[in-house]
């Protein structure tokens, strides 16, 4: 079970770094490349049913079947995984105008392969997989906010990999930091992040609680985070990634 955030312990955080050697273009930026979303999404009328989320509130289970896909209105979605022997991972977190649970469709993927939690309060719209199906064929501009969300997230998910295999939990755990901050494109401001525990950090970039803990005392001791209820980073972070 998850404890609850301390720097001597656990303290609440968030999820997920700035790309190896290339600049990441978030979601949600994306998207509005094509137009807004959100004005899309209204456009469908009662095909976009809303959901409102409070913490830790489930989404969909493991095992559910699948057959909706969503879009972040507001606030974060943990996705989270067990596996057949028991060991957990969480995937990632999914923020504000970010689709989620699109592995609905396709047709080798009838159920649910990972947990969907509400970060704090959350909103949330879901389209029915033959409606989406349906929006992809017939809506261009739907079809070409999806497809952003699509190559977005498959660019982070290779940025993690190279992660994973290239480098330290130091740098592993500050690109999380930043990428969920978003401080490539911030400004100079510190930015407060969602309240995700140390665990869950910890599973996202492969590492230990303890280690996890060590490092973020390192930040706050250089000035790189404040935590006072609420985690803040600072875009000086960015210092651990320009290291040799």
């Amino acid at each position: 079970m998850e404890q609850a955030w301390a720097f001597t312990d656990d303290c609440p955080l968030p999820a997920a770094g700035v790309g190896h050697n290339r600049r990441s273009v978030p979601a949600t930026r994306e998207l509005n490349a094509f137009g807004d979303a959100d004005t899309l999404l209204a456009g469908l009328g009662s095909a976009a049913r809303a959901m409102t989320l409070k913490d830790k509130a489930f989404v969909y289970k493991q095992g559910d079947a699948a057959d909706t896909i969503y879009y972040v209105k507001n606030g974060h979605i943990k996705l989270a995984t067990v596996s057949a022997d028991g060991k957990a991972a969480v995937l990632g977190l999914i923020g504000e105008g970010q689709f989620f649970g699109e592995g609905c469709l396709l047709a080798e993927c009838p159920r649910r392969q990972s947990d969907a939690t509400s970060v704090g309060v959350s909103a949330v719209a879901c389209i029915d997989k033959l409606t989406a199906q349906h929006l992809l064929r017939e809506n261009a501009e739907f079809a070409a906010a999806f497809m952003c969300h699509a190559v977005a997230r498959a660019n982070q998910l290779e940025d993690q990999l190279v992660d994973q295999v290239a480098h330290s939990t130091e740098r592993r755990l500050a690109r999380l930091l930043l990428r969920l901050t978003d401080l490539d494109h911030s400004g100079d401001a510190a930015v407060c992040i969602p309240r995700v525990t140390q665990e869950t950090l910890a599973q996202m970039i492969g590492a230990s609680r303890p280690r996890v803990n060590q490092f973020l005392q390192k930040f706050r001791r250089l000035g790189f985070i404040e935590c006072n209820g609420r985690m803040r980073i600072h875009p000086e972070l960015a210092e651990v990634l320009r290291r040799d």
